[in-house]
């Protein structure tokens, strides 16, 4: 089931990133020029390089002064913001996976280290969720969602998980938003699976932290399985209903 429209852009980028994948462009091959390939596509020169940029980004490309573009790898790079990483569904089952890995440990040590100032500021946050959520204002409480959860790995005080979460931030949070534009009965039901995960970081309770930080990433793929149509890739997820 497709949320959303990709863009022009989204699906230039889709396409060149599919003839890179199947090895109809090679890695160290230089591909056509942008002339060429924009008139092969049957699109406009600003939205081949806009492509091409993502492409860059997400370091499938390189350009080379002089002597053109060539595929720099097959494989796209996880840690950049990037729109393309939510079109390929293994590698989105691959964010779920890392993301409940990550933030099942990264709770753990928020749990044990969170100071009297991390609640705080996690509490007035959910406060205000809880008045988006009153407003429908999906947008915002998307937001705040994503925000909650990148406060936890402040509390944590690691900076390496901080940065790996920070690094996600953007496809996880296209990831949630939509999720949510779809199905906003799921929008309390994560409001309240976030007052129970402050509520046992409050306590300095490591297990209970844990335990309510995974019940909580379970509903979420349980979401994007039903609303994306999306089937667990090579056995790599277990399978909940």
């Amino acid at each position: 089931m497709n949320l959303r429209r990709p863009s022009l852009v989204e699906a230039i980028t889709a396409e060149i990133y599919q003839r890179i994948k199947t090895g109809e462009y090679l890695r160290g091959q230089k591909i056509p020029s942008q002339k060429t390939l924009a008139q092969s596509l049957g699109v406009s020169p600003a939205s081949l390089r806009g492509a091409l940029d993502q492409l860059s980004l997400m370091g499938l490309i390189e350009t080379k002064h002089g002597e053109g573009t060539f595929v720099k790898s097959t494989r796209p790079s996880l840690f950049v913001n990037h729109t393309m990483l939510l079109s390929d569904k293994n590698v989105t089952w691959e964010l779920l996976e890392a993301r409940t890995q990550i933030e099942s440990s990264v709770v753990r040590m928020a749990a044990r280290r969170a100071q009297k100032a991390d609640i705080t500021a996690m509490t007035v946050l959910l406060s205000g969720a809880d008045e988006d959520l009153r407003e429908n204002r999906v947008d915002a409480f998307s937001a705040k969602d994503m925000d909650f959860h990148l406060m936890i790995s402040r509390a944590s005080k690691n900076r390496v998980m901080e940065r790996i979460l920070e690094s996600l931030k953007e496809p996880m949070y296209q990831l949630i938003m939509e999720t949510y534009s779809v199905s906003p009965d799921s929008l309390e039901q994560s409001a309240s699976d976030h007052k129970r995960i402050l509520g046992a970081i409050a306590s300095h309770d490591v297990r209970e932290s844990q335990k309510r930080m995974e019940t909580h990433l379970r509903y979420s793929k349980h979401l994007v399985e039903r609303y994306y149509s999306f089937t667990e890739p090579n056995g790599l997820l277990e399978r909940h209903g």
